[in-house]
């Protein structure tokens, strides 16, 4: 196993390992990273990156122009109607189709973006975003020995990660919105015990009991960014329901230390 393999795996798969606290001690040089490239970063500060710091996450509404987003609109309503998924998943009843999409290109033009990016992940360059169109529905019944394990809430990785949002749609209470524990993407005692826990039992990623939360319910051109090693869940997604969004992911290197 090389060094990329163990910064980057969810999971050291050795419990006597991780009983000594080896999964603790990545959790920390992740952390140690982090700081020392967010006080080394030369961006553009906002209050919106401060915010991002704090709460774990941002809602910017009204973020195109009247214009801009109908431009985007068209072209996402292009994208469904030619079909060809790159990927199509289903969880319990949840139903997720993800068409690859980039930058400049499908008529998706973000240049806001590139700066919310930076300025949230503390790097002078984007060159890990991933960027999707994303059409999510609740279905009539679900795929037998499957569950939707989003409805739960959890942390994607151990080390912070960004992903955001772009709505197309209004959505409301019952659309699979995006919930999220306000504050746990710091590192906190607790949020130490529960990475300890989770290396011997990784099973326990999952909480299943209900946590004090902000449901985010997005109206139309609403972006809302997160980073996704805080808690955080899908809400309530009535059947027949559906949202789409472009999705991005920006997976960072756990221990880059340099902007």
């Amino acid at each position: 196993m090389n060094l990329k393999s163990i910064a980057t795996s969810l999971r050291i798969n050795n419990t006597f390992v991780n009983l000594l606290g080896t999964h603790l001690v990545r959790v920390f040089l992740s952390r140690l990273a982090y700081l020392i490239r967010r006080v080394s970063f030369e961006g553009v500060k906002k209050n919106c990156e401060e915010d991002f710091v704090n709460n774990g996450y941002l809602v910017i509404n009204n973020f195109l122009d009247h214009n801009e987003y109908q431009q985007i609109k068209e072209s996402c309503e292009e994208i469904v109607s030619s079909g060809g998924w790159d990927i199509n998943q289903q969880e319990g009843a949840t139903k997720i189709e993800l068409k690859r999409l980039y930058l400049g290109k499908n008529g998706i033009n973000l240049s806001k973006l590139d700066q919310i990016i930076k300025n949230c992940t503390h790097k002078n360059d984007i060159n890990d975003l991933r960027l999707y169109f994303q059409n999510s529905c609740r279905l009539e019944e679900s795929v037998a020995g499957t569950t939707d394990n989003n409805q739960y809430f959890h942390r994607d990785k151990y080390y912070p990660q960004l992903k955001f949002w772009y709505f197309i749609d209004d959505l409301k209470y019952g659309d699979g919105c995006f919930e999220y524990v306000k504050g746990s993407n710091r590192l906190s005692l607790k949020k130490i015990l529960y990475e300890y826990v989770f290396s011997i039992k990784p099973e326990k990623v999952y909480i299943k009991k209900d946590l004090a939360h902000e449901k985010l319910i997005p109206r139309k051109n609403t972006l809302v960014v997160a980073d996704t090693n805080g808690f955080h869940r899908r809400g309530f997604f009535k059947k027949g329901s559906k949202r789409r969004a472009i999705h991005g992911v920006v997976d960072i290197f756990p221990f880059r230390f340099y902007p």
